[in-house]
């Protein structure tokens, strides 16, 4: 009783000190630049210029000439610490510029050039801008290279002035997590020693309390940006329209191609259609006359068409993706508690906690938290189907008996990835690693059994893979062309190819891409990548190959290494068809689709299991009390990286 009033203790005392640590560095730390600010003697009397092309009769209104966007501050001679600029493009498209100043002081009397910076109209922070001349300022040039030709109104442009405290109760929320999961990692090394037991309530309330922290940052993730939550661009509601359409009892959008489309020779290039100028709808699979949605069918069966039919409304999609990012976690506790029940007994309940926090990061689920967009829901739900058919699969084949309804749902899981991301179907060749010698055991003992236990493990994907065929075929007249190919977007995918060339660059940005870090929050940012691959292809900044944002993955090089112990237990071709289908999914995503942050997602997973085998075998097998802390330390140590690494991506 005495421990137990023990633990409480600390665990209020690290709960005050956290809020207490969070809520002083919100307030000196992330706003040091306030408290900078009240030292600087503000400067009046200068002069403005603008680079108007035409003068307006609105006040404070002004349009810039096409030919360069430029504000000039002449006649300071003072010396100016930080520049405030207040602009709002009158368009409301425009959410972020970028701004270049050079400047004239004591040091130089012609212009110099200072680096470039991206203000964003949104964040009142962002208008501060700190400046580090030499001596006193003469004369100030603003650069507005993005708004060439717009009509901007000038709140307020000021030198020196006094930066308002700006708390943000996300930042103190996100500290003080951050210092939970530091403590937590912490107070682990005691559950690094106990044996894992979900009857143990005490583990049980742990284990929920992560499940808990990890739902607050996808929360806190989906609904952080207003663009997401109720997205401005008409595509992104493709879904709500098909189920709209399915309702009528169709598959097409109701949606009238524009004359201009119909008469186009080829309407996928998209070079022509701008040209053009032909109404399209963006980013939708266009198909003899028809605009159909190519993205996987199964949300709008799931979420979209029954909430239409329920209300006759539009499901929100967000809600649709945190509702599998809470699943998709759950699924993974799941998992990897079956993965110790079945195989790994000795496995501690601390390194458990570990590996939930490595394969939560490395899956690539907080790229989905970050942008919870229609593109991102039929991603996170496949994930969900692949995790809880792992998990329904393994808890199915027991060593005496397969269970028979647990594998039909685990093979129903599998199936309906189909209907998501097709990619991810390849999740079951590692599972038939595992149903394989089961079956043949029942193959040997009795034949009518195994023919029972193979139809109905066969069942799903043939119900599923025939409604999925007959849909595509009604839709593109082939039931395996599900149509990507179609869709009005930057290239001809139609005529796209396959393309040996595409491998190296979208091997090096998926896996092996460096980590961009910055001297300023939040400390990493995109990669611009030179791609020498001359053709067409489609790839976006990354903040980083997944090998380089979680590096436990590289634990996958030691799969090998752990062959004997793995093999005895049935799970070396489980591990190794795993990596196999990443590789796989990885190739088919840079030459059909592209090269995109969010597709990590469709490999993640296949990335993590293999790795978290490596180190639950290698708990298992190591009896060396040192090299065992040694294990404990590196994994803590590990997911330490990614959880910062994947706060840091969070904050971007």
């Amino acid at each position: 009783m005495r421990m137990k009033c023990e633990s409480k203790r600390k665990m209020i005392k690290s709960v005050i000190i956290g809020l207490l640590i969070a809520v002083l560095a919100e307030c000196f730390l992330v706003n040091y630049r306030t408290w900078e600010s009240f030292t600087f003697s503000p400067i009046e009397g200068y002069s403005v210029d603008y680079s108007v092309e035409k003068e307006t009769e609105e006040p404070g209104k002004v349009h810039f000439s096409k030919e360069e966007a430029v504000i000039e501050i002449t006649d300071i001679n003072e010396a100016v610490h930080n520049l405030y600029l207040d602009l709002q493009p009158e368009k409301e498209s425009i959410r972020q510029f970028q701004i270049r100043i050079s400047a004239a002081d004591e040091g130089n009397e012609l212009y110099y050039e200072l680096p470039p910076l991206v203000i964003n109209v949104n964040s009142a922070a962002g208008k501060y801008v700190k400046l580090n001349l030499s001596g006193k300022a003469k004369k100030l040039k603003i650069e507005l290279e993005d708004l060439k030709g717009e009509a901007v109104w000038i709140k307020q442009i000021g030198l020196n002035v006094h930066k308002p405290l700006n708390l943000h109760i996300s930042n103190i929320a996100g500290i003080f997590i951050l210092w939970m999961l530091l403590s937590g990692l912490y107070y682990m090394r005691n559950l690094l020693k106990a044996k894992c037991d979900m009857r143990n309530k005490k583990q049980y309330c742990i284990c929920v309390a992560v499940i808990g922290i990890e739902l607050g940052v996808v929360l806190s993730g989906a609904f952080g940006t207003a663009k997401y939550v109720d997205p401005p661009w008409v595509h992104h509601y493709q879904y709500e329209k098909l189920a709209q359409s399915l309702a009528k009892g169709h598959f097409y959008l109701d949606i009238e191609p524009s004359k201009e489309l119909l008469a186009m020779d080829n309407p996928y290039d998209t070079k022509l259609r701008k040209n053009l100028k032909v109404p399209s709808e963006w980013d939708t699979a266009y198909f003899e006359g028809k605009y159909y949605v190519y993205f996987g069918i199964a949300p709008v069966l799931f979420f979209y068409l029954p909430y239409y039919l329920i209300t006759g409304q539009g499901f929100p999609t967000v809600a649709g993706t945190v509702f599998c990012e809470a699943l998709f976690v759950l699924g993974i506790v799941m998992l990897l508690l079956e993965l110790v029940k079945r195989y790994f007994k000795k496995t501690s309940f601390g390194m458990l906690l570990l590996l939930e926090i490595l394969v939560f990061c490395g899956s690539g689920s907080l790229i989905v938290a970050e942008y919870p967009t229609f593109y991102a829901l039929p991603i996170i739900m496949g994930m969900c189907f692949v995790v809880w058919g792992m998990y329904f699969l393994i808890s199915g084949l027991g060593q005496e008996k397969i269970h028979i309804k647990r594998v039909l749902t685990g093979c129903i899981c599998l199936a309906l990835t189909a209907g998501c991301r097709p990619q991810m179907l390849a999740a079951c060749f590692p599972c038939f690693c595992l149903l394989a010698p089961h079956l043949k055991k029942t193959w040997r003992l009795d034949k009518r059994v195994w023919a029972k236990q193979a139809g109905i493990c066969l069942l799903p994907f043939l119900l599923i893979g025939a409604g999925l065929m007959y849909y595509n075929y009604a839709r593109f007249g082939s039931p395996f062309d599900f149509g990507a190919n179609y869709n009005l977007t930057t290239n001809d995918m139609t005529n796209r190819g396959f393309h040996l060339d595409r491998f190296p660059l979208g091997i090096y940005m998926f896996l092996l891409q460096p980590v961009n870090f910055q001297t300023h929050f939040p400390f990493m940012q995109k990669v611009d990548v030179a791609a020498a691959y001359q053709g067409i292809t489609i790839f976006e900044g990354m903040y980083g190959g997944i090998l380089m944002l979680h590096p436990f993955l590289w634990l996958n090089v030691f799969i090998i290494k752990m062959k004997k112990g793995l093999r005895q237990k049935g799970l070396f071709a489980f591990a190794l068809v795993s990596l196999a289908a990443a590789i796989v999914i990885m190739g088919a995503d840079v030459q059909m689709a592209g090269i995109l942050m969010r597709y990590m997602c469709d490999f993640g997973i296949f990335l993590c299991i293999p790795a978290v085998l490596v180190i639950m075998q290698a708990e298992t097998e190591i009896r060396d009390r040192q090299f065992k802390a040694a294990i404990h330390a590196g994994t803590g140590v590990l997911a330490g990286i990614s959880v910062l690494l994947s706060g840091l991506y969070l904050c971007n």
